[in-house]
């Protein structure tokens, strides 16, 4: 955290150093209000789409939670992510979701085959960036997405063979072995739910949709050339950047991430950090709303637990 918090200081540090902040202020007032709030708009949508897909996933699990518990989590974990580092929404969410479900090994299946099938619109976009050219004019982004297409295949390909071998593996740990086979015996019953998960891939798909017109909007209004077929492969890119563990909250990478991909689209350096920003006010936003969720305990979240009746008929309904 002390190595992350130096090199925030230091990316802001630069950033101040590089750019006129009168220009960047004078750039965010050029689009209209409706611009600005797309960035809000479309993560809350992502927040309630990733809160439908674990809500699925885990009745699929056989430990159905109520849609608005499963909301209210996600949304506190994202106010969670904004200061720790990498993964710690993860883990909030995972902590809130096995105390809401009243058990562990659930949620973590749940949540290794929701962030898995994440992979798959999101390196069928990279691939298309790659292939379409639509990432030639940013070498760096042409590398970055190339690494992580890779990495994104390999960790397909990879969990799926370790699925299908899973409790057999678990049963050779010298530590946790009974935890990993619940885990494991977890795995294989969502394995099972062919027609849920379809329906959560798509559902991860509409994530993406949603992401990259959050970035799509806001570059249109400010006079950037990022045509719509372009994004779907430019902004995954940016964000395989942007996630990297190197600075609190992504400052600092943000705005050069931002800067070295709409230079060359029509923007000057201080528009692009004003795009940055303006993005970047849709977290900030999704994260305050998850805020004041956990200062007033989360009260969207249903206080009792589903019975087992509830879970039986979770486990009959095909994707919903």
């Amino acid at each position: 955290m002390l190595l992350r918090v130096s090199i925030t200081v230091g990316a802001l540090a630069w950033l101040l150093s590089q750019t006129d902040t009168a220009a960047v202020f004078d750039a965010l007032k050029l689009p209209p209000l409706y611009v600005v709030a797309t960035p809000f708009v479309a993560l809350l949508g992502t927040a309630s789409l990733h809160a439908t897909r674990l809500h699925l996933l885990l009745g699929a699990a056989g430990t159905p939670v109520a849609w608005r518990s499963v909301l209210s989590v996600v949304l506190r974990a994202s106010f969670v992510g904004v200061v720790s580092p990498r993964g710690g929404a993860d883990v909030a969410r995972i902590a809130w979701l096995s105390k809401e479900a009243g058990a562990v090994e659930p949620v973590v299946a749940a949540a290794v085959v929701g962030r898995l099938l994440d992979l798959v619109p999101w390196l069928a976009m990279l691939l298309w960036g790659l292939a379409s050219g639509a990432l030639a004019p940013h070498p760096p982004l042409q590398a970055t997405a190339s690494l992580f297409a890779g990495l994104f295949a390999f960790a397909l390909v990879g969990t799926t063979l370790i699925a299908i071998q899973g409790e057999p593996l678990a049963r050779r740990l010298p530590m946790f072995r009974e935890r990993a086979i619940t885990v494991a015996r977890s795995l294989r019953r969502l394995g099972g739910h062919w027609r849920r998960l379809g329906v959560v891939a798509l559902l991860g798909l509409a994530v993406g949709v949603l992401n990259v017109l959050s970035v799509f909007v806001v570059a249109q209004a400010l006079g950037a050339h990022l045509p719509l077929l372009d994004a779907i492969g430019v902004v995954p890119a940016m964000d395989t950047v942007i996630s990297l563990p190197v600075t609190i909250s992504g400052v600092g990478l943000r705005e050069g991430v931002f800067v070295l991909t709409f230079e060359p689209r029509g923007l000057d350096q201080d528009t692009a950090v004003a795009a940055a920003w303006i993005r970047w006010s849709g977290e900030l936003g999704r994260a305050l709303v998850g805020g004041a969720l956990f200062a007033l305990g989360g009260r969207l979240a249903s206080t009792s637990r589903p019975t087992s009746r509830q879970r039986e008929d979770s486990d009959r309904l095909p994707s919903a």
